[in-house]
């Protein structure tokens, strides 16, 4: 990432190719490529900003200097950072990857998104108050009239920014090396692998993580079979809890490590994995000490009344995005988003905890529940 030496500054390839020395080390066996991922990591934030959600500032170009409140990450540029993050996960061993991945997919992604997926964001700001369709004159997105809910606003968006699920959730219990399984990104799901002595189990995954604290795995499994199981434990979380079929397992688990489990797995196993979560903030120095409030895993956010205004999808299209001949642009709709009640809000606090005054309510969870993702590793 030195200054003048990278193909462009587009944000997308930024957050794809950064991780290129790590893959590199896959051949050459050097950790210095290895390093210098995390080298880039780190440099690509305190020259371009820092993104409360995990990202880095690239409206859609990456300019150095531009690091207040108003830069954007573009949607497909969350995607990449998402893939990165699990690739370099694979790679390295290291659970800061899947941390790192779990901040862009639970906070700056959904945001950039609507509900149904049929209108997307083009870039997302954390500190974005009006969605609109006009060109922007904040110094934001090089002047584009990129500001808009637009779903085709360029060719590649629908497939690639709506592809952070797909890749997200299918890496939630990964092989390791000794024939076993890790628990990696954590949602519900359900696994069928070969591990051991090649036999084959299933693994169910039970959770709404991350708007809860505890993961309950049950072991399916045609006769007894021995192999290791890992969880990994998230750098946020300072006291987690693992139990077998009721019992507290007395190995510790550690804040960003693993803990990992081998013995002879038997059909109906069920193992509880407690995440304890806290309110705490988090200063980000490059984005001129932008403070934000997370618990766990997850960021808050101000709710905003909002207004949904409908326009055109066939006149706010621009660039390089078309419509085919015949297409019912209706199924595909494009909003500017104005804000209905208060928004430039900030937090003052005396003692320098921003976080202190804070206490969360849950509420009941919706009747309406997703669907299993189901997976096949590999023989």
């Amino acid at each position: 990432m030195h200054e003048g030496r990278s193909a462009d500054w587009h944000n997308v390839n930024i957050a794809e190719s950064f991780r290129e020395p790590a893959e590199i080390a896959l051949l050459t066996h050097d950790p210095a490529h290895t390093e210098a991922t995390y080298a880039d990591f780190r440099i690509i934030r305190e020259r371009f900003g820092q993104v409360p959600g995990g990202m880095f500032g690239g409206d859609e170009n990456s300019r150095k200097g531009f690091v207040d409140p108003r830069q954007a990450t573009e949607t497909c540029g969350f995607v990449e950072q998402m893939l990165s993050d699990e690739i370099l996960f694979q790679i390295t061993g290291d659970p800061f990857w899947g941390d790192q991945c779990e901040t862009v997919a639970f906070n700056s992604y959904p945001a950039a998104v609507m509900p149904d997926f049929k209108s997307l964001r083009y870039p997302h700001r954390a500190q974005h108050g009006l969605v609109r369709c006009e060109k922007s004159r904040t110094g934001n997105c090089q002047q584009r009239p990129v500001s808009a809910d637009e779903p085709i606003q360029f060719a590649l968006l629908p497939t690639q920014s709506f592809a952070g699920v797909a890749l997200f959730q299918p890496e939630s219990l990964d092989g390791t090396a000794d024939n076993g399984l890790c628990a990696t990104m954590y949602s519900a799901c359900e696994v069928t692998a070969k591990v051991g002595d090649r036999q084959q189990v299933t693994i169910s995954e039970e959770t709404q993580y991350p708007f809860e604290e505890s993961l309950r795995f049950t072991i399916k499994a045609v006769k007894p079979v021995s192999f290791p199981l890992a969880w990994r434990i998230p750098a946020w979380c300072k006291s987690p809890r693992l139990s077998l079929n009721g019992n507290v397992v007395s190995v510790t688990p550690k804040p960003g490590q693993f803990v990992r489990i081998e013995r002879t797995w038997n059909d109906g196993d069920k193992i509880a994995l407690d995440l304890p979560m806290e309110v705490s903030a988090r200063t980000w120095t490059n984005n001129h000490n932008s403070v934000s409030v997370d618990y766990g895993p997850l960021t808050f956010s101000l709710k905003i009344g909002e207004r949904y205004v409908p326009q055109d999808s066939s006149k706010t299209a621009q660039g390089d995005s078309s419509w085919q001949k015949g297409a019912d642009t209706s199924k595909w709709p494009s909003y500017e988003i104005h804000a209905t009640s208060a928004w430039n809000y900030g937090l003052v606090w005396d003692d320098g905890d921003a976080a202190k005054p804070l206490k969360v309510s849950r509420s009941s969870w919706p009747k309406k529940r997703f669907s299993i993702h189901t997976r096949r590793c590999p023989a």
